[in-house]
């Protein structure tokens, strides 16, 4: 308990025992003494006394209430009546701990006389009360001192409220007869215990913090004020107040107004700052639905895991972060070099080191030749995206622009509305470093493109003087020819000095604490050739894969003895330590769906993929395949969940180069795309484990919006397999009908096995017949948007022109709807047409025209009606006999 807090005590006398008699000398007849008890209390305030009549049980019942601070202390003394003088016979003097908390004490005291041995005792009732900060447990106090039972409602203190002031309302009609002055206090009472039922719903504490503040206080208030009127009536019954008891009720009053005039204020500021917050969050809507409507990319941003090691590329860290912050320098910096030398770790720094100082807006994109989905038709969204979320005055451009602007694919289009005219929206002075990784990454004919359009910024009037661009490439020509008349800040990264001392210290990092290879670090930096990629590839193959140290140096040996790249003679050394003839073709297999996907996927995709390709006793084990690949692949690991995809994209171009890769030569023929979208067909057409109806096992006739945990269904009932094989589909089946490439011999077995041609077109017409309306329900629970049906649908239908489930459905279906010309883009209303017969209709067609529509009914008519009207034309035609 706080120090100096007020409180109220009470105490009601219930018996007493250990008595003393003293006797009285009489000449009449003997007599006792009569007793009596003081109660007072001392402080630093007016001093409070109650007398306690001990005679003949005339006091009990009696309460006795005083008002204390922690800090003092109550004394209670026995006194025999003399005929001049009283005699104390005992005292004790004890703290407020002793009642706070309690229903009843025994004051024990101590006699004046030594040689007494008893001690009297005196029993209370206490009801002792301090500031209510917990007030649930003091009310209950208060109930229990005023006799009235707890009810526990859902408006609890409304309920007590009631109880309380039903309590005092016994007993105060004749009080206030005699004080007038009260009725104030009863006035401010009644207002405040409105203001309390007004308030005092659970459900809306968290939207009123403000009045919530207040009402903390006025709560205990209450309380206080309410036991403060019934202890006077219970002491005060037909008396007149003093003026120290009118000084405490205008206490009370004032208390009682000061809060509820600042309730009322509060309200005010609780309405104010729900408006502004719904303003607030209506804001954050509109401006990610306009963010999100940007085509950017999910998987090309910078990481703090691909950035340098502290301590190393430390000169040409400074250099670029110093071209960034000048603004006098070039608006151009290229860094290019030998694959492996570490471009993109250093894009990866100079970004977070930029971002983490927050001087610079840092838009960034990298392309990635193994993320099928990385796109130069993502590079101008991404940025756009990122520089949304950093500058309000480029997001409030963005919102001047239209669905289509900001949805475009169109790189050209994209480059006009989101950046040649956007930039100028950008805050004077902060420095914009937009930074492209990989660039030699694009593929060809998206890069020849791009390349016009980045030139084309460069050479915009309206370019921010603060603009630069920072890009990295493998050394090609074509890049450096067409950004030289720009008079870049050219860096060739295999020119850098203290490269190799580099190395050696990211070697010794990684090594640290492995007594068995830490002595190898200067033979690793040797293998590595100043490549950190080789480096890197090495240490991780050293230290995740446990095998004797004279192993660990005779592969070392070989990556050093075996002419070519470093780079692809450490990829090569690794395979041949892991594969054997045997094995080789399941490699090619797993790898050829790790190119292939759609997008990088968990191995539990690969797995499904096995499951349905090859039977138990072929036995693809995925997990065993990928976890020799740990050096060479992301999301290897026995509990990982990331996605696989390959850590460097030299590995995909050494796997892709026969002359290179040898016996690992990785074939993506058309087949395997067919192999893949056979895989997802029957995925999907499983009878155990595809597609069926409700297969989130949602309530009936609920929406899906309606569902809170929609998103833990879908993973507990949809696998990741099964997801991948909705969405990817239509993928697929376009990438399968592309003309064929280079195809391997030693692979042609593997694709023939599973007859991935015939076995398609029978999995999709199984797909049509019984999967189809199931996977437009999975679709509507994964909530797709990328990939949803209207994007896939087409791919369907291409496919199947080509194959023979053209030949199947083709008869069926000799006038397909199809807009020709004129579409409107808002369709009209639909209004129904109704047509009514005496008769059931069996059969309707359309005339080839669309102005008519021609039925047989069962009465073995037909008869032609006006499409635009729902009339018959003409009489029934009549004589037929089968329809």
């Amino acid at each position: 308990m706080e120090a100096d807090n007020q409180i109220h005590l009470t105490l009601t006398y219930v018996k007493s025992s250990n008595l003393p008699t003293i006797k009285k000398t009489s000449k009449l007849r003997p007599r006792i003494r009569s007793l009596y008890s003081v109660l007072l209390i001392d402080g630093s305030g007016e001093v409070q006394e109650h007398k306690l009549d001990l005679s003949d049980n005339k006091s009990e019942g009696a309460p006795l209430s005083f008002m204390l601070k922690t800090s003092e202390s109550l004394q209670v003394k026995l006194y025999a009546e003399g005929s001049k003088n009283d005699i104390l016979l005992a005292e004790v003097t004890t703290g407020l701990h002793s009642f706070v908390g309690g229903s009843k004490i025994e004051l024990s005291l101590i006699p004046v006389n030594p040689n007494d041995t008893q001690k009297p005792v005196l029993t209370f009732t206490v009801a002792a009360f301090d500031r209510f900060n917990t007030i649930a447990s003091d009310v209950a106090l208060i109930a229990d001192s005023l006799e009235i039972d707890t009810i526990n409602k859902p408006f609890k203190h409304v309920k007590r409220l009631v109880q309380v002031a039903t309590a005092v309302a016994e007993e105060f009609d004749i009080f206030i007869k005699h004080n007038e002055c009260i009725l104030q206090l009863i006035d401010e009472i009644e207002r405040a215990s409105m203001l309390v039922a007004d308030w005092d719903d659970v459900a809306f504490d968290g939207y009123r913090p403000n009045q919530g503040k207040v009402v903390q206080y006025l709560i205990p208030v209450l309380y206080r004020c309410l036991y403060f009127v019934w202890a006077l009536s219970k002491s005060n019954l037909g008396k007149r107040l003093s003026d120290d008891s009118i000084k405490d009720i205008s206490t009370h009053c004032n208390q009682l107004v000061g809060l509820i005039d600042r309730l009322k204020s509060n309200q005010d500021l609780d309405t104010q700052a729900a408006v502004f917050e719904i303003s607030r969050k209506v804001a954050d809507l509109h401006n990610d639905n306009v963010i999100n409507k940007l085509p950017a990319s999910k998987d090309a941003g910078p990481g703090s895991s691909k950035a340098c090691l502290p301590g190393t590329r430390v000169a040409l860290l400074s250099r670029i972060h110093d071209w960034a912050l000048d603004p006098t320098s070039q608006q151009l910096l290229l860094l290019h070099g030998a694959a492996g030398k570490g471009k993109s770790a250093i894009a990866h720094s100079i970004s977070k080191q930029l971002q983490s100082e927050g001087l610079v807006a840092v838009p960034f994109f990298a392309f990635n030749r193994s993320v099928q989905a990385c796109s130069a038709s993502q590079l101008f969204p991404t940025w756009a995206k990122y520089l949304a979320e950093r500058s309000p005055k480029y997001l409030e451009y963005l919102h001047s622009l239209n669905s289509l602007q900001l949805e475009t694919p169109d790189i050209v289009d994209q480059q006009d509305s989101l950046l040649s005219k956007g930039l100028a929206s950008l805050e004077n002075g902060q420095p914009v470093v937009f930074i492209i990784d990989a660039l030699d990454e694009c593929p060809y004919e998206q890069q020849v493109q791009l390349l016009d359009l980045l030139c084309g910024l460069l050479l915009l009037p309206g370019l921010p003087p603060f603009a630069r661009f920072f890009i990295t490439y493998r050394t090609d020509q074509a890049i450096a020819q067409k950004f030289n008349g720009f008079s870049p800040l050219d860096l060739d990264i295999n020119n850098e000095e203290a490269t190799v001392d580099d190395i050696c210290k990211f070697v010794k990092f990684r090594l640290q604490g492995i007594s068995e290879i830490a002595h190898l670090v200067n033979d690793v930096t040797q293998a590595a050739e100043t490549l950190f990629q080789c480096a890197a590839v090495i240490c991780h193959e050293l230290t995740h894969i446990k095998r004797l140290t004279s192993d660990c140096h005779q592969f070392i040996q070989k990556i050093k003895a075996t002419p070519g790249m470093s780079l692809y003679r450490t990829y090569k050394a690794i395979l041949e330590m892991h594969f054997t003839e045997t094995t080789v073709e399941l490699f090619h297999q797993v790898m050829t769906w790790v190119f292939l996907v759609q997008s990088p996927q968990p191995w539990n995709v690969f797995e499904a993929f096995a499951k349905v390709l090859y039977s138990k006793e072929e036995q693809l084990n995925v997990k065993e395949i990928l976890s020799h690949l740990g050096s060479l692949l992301s999301g290897t690991g026995p509990q990982d969940t990331m996605p696989i995809s390959p850590l460097h994209t030299s590995l995909r171009d050494f796997l892709l180069t026969p002359a290179e890769s040898g016996q690992f030569f990785v074939d993506l023929d058309t087949e395997f795309q067919k192999q893949i979208a056979f895989a997802c067909l029957r995925i999907m057409n499983d009878p155990d484990d595809g597609l069926c109806f409700n297969i989130c096992k949602l309530p009936a006739f609920a929406l899906n919006s309606e569902v809170e945990d929609l998103h833990n269904k879908v993973e507990e009932h949809i696998s990741l397999g099964l997801q991948y094989a909705c969405v990817a589909i239509g993928y697929h089946l376009r990438h399968s009908r592309q003309e064929s490439g280079i195809s391997a011999l030693h692979n042609l077995h593997s694709v023939n096995r599973v007859k991935p041609a015939l076995d398609l077109e029978k999995e999709l017409m199984c797909f049509m017949h019984k999967g189809f309306l199931y996977w437009l329900e999975a679709h509507s629970c994964m909530r797709t948007k990328e990939n949803a049906p209207g994007t896939i649908l087409p791919h369907l239908y291409e496919w199947a022109q080509a194959s023979r489930v053209i030949e199947h459905y083709g008869p069926s279906y000799q006038l397909p709807v199809s807009i020709i010309d004129g579409a409107e883009i808002m369709w009209p209303a639909l209004e129904p047409l109704v047509i009514q017969t005496l008769s059931s209709i069996m059969t309707v067609t359309f005339s080839p025209d669309g102005t008519k529509i021609v039925s047989g009914s069962a009465d073995k008519t037909v008869r032609v009606w006006d499409t635009a009207t729902g009339q018959q034309l003409g009489e029934a035609l009549e004589g037929h006999e089968n329809l």
